[in-house]
């Protein structure tokens, strides 16, 4: 498996099995905490031949400033093309604090890759 697109953003869709992505961002500026902020999370792989057609474990946590885990949504699933995307639309999301919020990508358990971004204040 490999990661094509892994990041957050304003506006993500897909549309006739193509990523349609708006707003890329590492950082969330709020005037007040807590706050709700509503992004999306786009995950776009590539897999190998032996991956095709075999059940796959797909799991994608967020994790606070400290490091607790406040979401952790999974997908099992078996692709049948080398060409996978997912959008997770996060809407009024609570970010409690400032600081560093991390977006964990877990591949059949094993963590793959993290993405971060920043929540601060204005």
């Amino acid at each position: 498996m490999q990661i094509d697109i892994f990041t957050a953003c304003d506006i993500a869709q897909l549309i006739s099995g193509k990523v349609v992505l708006s707003g890329t961002f590492h950082f969330i500026n709020a005037t007040v905490f807590p706050v709700k902020s509503t992004f999306a999370v786009v995950i776009a792989l590539s897999l190998s031949e032996e991956e095709i057609n075999q059940e796959q474990h797909l799991v994608l946590k967020c994790v606070s400033p400290s490091n607790e885990v406040l979401f952790e949504p999974e997908q099992k699933f078996a692709p049948n093309e080398p060409y996978v995307s997912f959008v997770i639309n996060l809407r009024d999301f609570p970010l409690s604090t400032e600081g560093v919020y991390r977006l964990e990508l877990y591949w059949n358990g094993v963590c793959e890759q993290v993405f971060s971004f920043t929540a601060k204040k204005q």
